[in-house]
């Protein structure tokens, strides 16, 4: 890239604290030159940053557990001992200030997941000499003891083994909430399940459970008179029995009628216009012209509403009390099964996205993407 690109390097101020010395900086890379390119030498760059992760991780320790690494206390001779098998190919260590272990092989050394597993079973040797606190009870038979879990939907505990002895359809604890499926996935043999099943669809057609269709995929949804919510045996979405919004966040303690008027009100809808007419004004004289302009249909559904939640939770902890006047917004270059999957789901925070200022630059970091996303920033 050097004969055709100019890259520069510098070192900025952050934050000042009062001093020189305590003056955080920010590293920023200033490039120069044609869009495809930039985007190249970014998609080259996340590349090595890839490969970099494929051999460092930090591992959260515990709270509970994060005084036993300690110098001399029972998790640092672990880590010691530790350390020395890993020997000169790496170095792991515990960092008191973020109550985690660093990781770090040498280049073209693998082994990471194997170390991730040895700090993973120090974890549970040291939790198991720790005392547990007894104080929950299951909701079935009202005892306590130290392997009760809690249910997904209420956040109850029970026992596995009382769960896995309810033969009663729909699976409710105690506060008349069902039981999310995966739940009882987790505690039930396979043979009991497939009884279930047949048990389930047993009630269905004598109508002797209460059950509606799913919107989503036309599967079975168990539901009782205390809970305006079911969840789908099938795909196990959680669905509003009464207007079928699906695992919907904004229709918690609403009404239908609510919800409707609710998602009416929000600016996010309105937004699509003026994305649109950006990305017109917006687009690169050096790209050829667009073939078609497709908004987001998921915006404009109250199955998806969650989106909704995101951008309401976004707005009003950025203090953006008008964003249609605040709105920035750049592209983002995408397959189109990811674009389908971001359109639905949003995008995932555990992944890194490159969102650009230049659909040139999106295209440029990844040349074989069918399309670019306007994002709202």
């Amino acid at each position: 890239w050097a004969e055709k690109m100019v890259v520069e390097f510098e070192e900025i101020p952050l934050e000042n604290r009062g001093s020189i010395e305590n003056c955080q900086k920010q590293s920023r890379l200033i490039l120069i030159g044609p869009h495809s390119l930039i985007g190249q030498f970014i998609e080259y760059l996340t590349h090595s940053k890839t490969e970099f992760m494929k051999r460092y991780t930090l591992l959260s320790v515990p709270r509970r557990l994060s005084h036993l690494f300690k110098k001399g206390f029972s998790g640092d001779l672990e880590l010691q001992a530790l350390s020395e098998q890993i020997g000169a190919v790496g170095h792991i260590m515990y960092i008191p200030q973020e109550f985690a272990i660093e990781v770090a092989l040498q280049p073209n050394h693998n082994g990471l997941s194997s170390i991730i597993k040895q700090v993973e079973q120090i974890f549970q040797s040291l939790a198991s000499n720790q005392s547990t606190p007894m104080n929950e009870r299951c909701v079935y038979c009202e005892r306590t003891h130290e392997n009760l879990m809690k249910f997904q939907n209420c956040g109850h505990h029970y026992c596995s083994e009382c769960l896995a002895n309810v033969d009663v359809l729909p699976v409710t604890c105690s506060c008349s909430q069902i039981v999310a499926w995966s739940d009882i996935v987790l505690n039930v043999k396979p043979i009991q399940l497939y009884q279930r099943t047949l048990q389930l669809v047993s009630s269905y057609l004598n109508k002797k459970t209460k059950t509606r269709l799913c919107p989503e995929c036309q599967g079975l949804i168990p539901y009782s008179d205390h809970s305006k919510y079911g969840q789908c045996q099938s795909c196990f979405n959680n669905v509003c029995i009464e207007c079928g919004a699906i695992n919907s966040q904004l229709h918690y303690n609403k009404s239908c009628e609510e919800f409707r008027e609710h998602l009416e009100k929000i600016q996010l809808i309105h937004l699509i216009d003026q994305a649109i007419e950006w990305a017109k004004t917006h687009w690169p004289a050096d790209m050829k012209s667009f073939a078609s302009i497709k908004y987001n249909q998921y915006l404009k559904s109250q199955d998806s509403s969650n989106l909704y939640t995101k951008f309401e939770r976004a707005t009003a902890t950025l203090g953006m009390t008008n964003a249609l006047g605040s709105a920035v917004y750049g592209w983002y270059a995408a397959s189109s099964q990811e674009i389908e999957r971001i359109c639905r789901d949003g995008f995932d925070s555990r992944l890194e996205h490159s969102f650009t200022w230049s659909a040139s630059i999106a295209r440029g970091q990844r040349p074989k993407s069918s399309g670019v996303l306007v994002v709202m920033i």
